[in-house]
């Protein structure tokens, strides 16, 4: 019978979700392209713990395990885009190739007897001196 959907439909699907999303971690260099990939990833797993619970005996094992997988993808999908947001206000970038700033760019004159956080990364540096900020 050829109009049947069997097991192994359900793992080609898996498959299939599974490469888009190892491509997509593997291709994108922006965070929320490799979030959405690491989802994929997850997706496809899910899947294949629906489709052996349905087809292994029709126990209740698979379903449990994608919930469980759905609830870490949740918690990873909040604490992704938490970091990325939080690269963001540092970097104002979330390009996982941007270059990173050196030590020799957050430093200032080593004669500055006081440095504080700066609000603004104005040429990079993180520093600013508060003696020279008054003058």
């Amino acid at each position: 019978m050829l109009g049947t959907i069997g097991l192994k439909s359900f793992l080609l699907l898996s498959l299939m979700i599974f490469s888009l999303g190892m491509v997509c971690v593997l291709t994108r260099r922006n965070a929320i392209g490799i979030l959405m990939g690491v989802e994929l990833i997850l997706n496809s797993a899910n899947i294949n713990y629906l489709a052996f619970a349905f087809y292994g005996g029709g126990h209740y094992d698979g379903q449990i395990f994608t919930i469980f997988v759905i609830m870490l993808a949740a918690a990873e999908a909040v604490i992704g885009l938490a970091v990325v947001l939080a690269i963001y206000q540092n970097f104002k970038t979330i390009d996982v190739d941007a270059p990173k700033p050196s030590a020799a760019d957050n430093d200032v004159e080593s004669d500055c007897p006081r440095r504080v956080p700066s609000r603004e990364r104005t040429a990079g540096r993180s520093f600013y001196c508060l003696s020279r900020a008054r003058e």
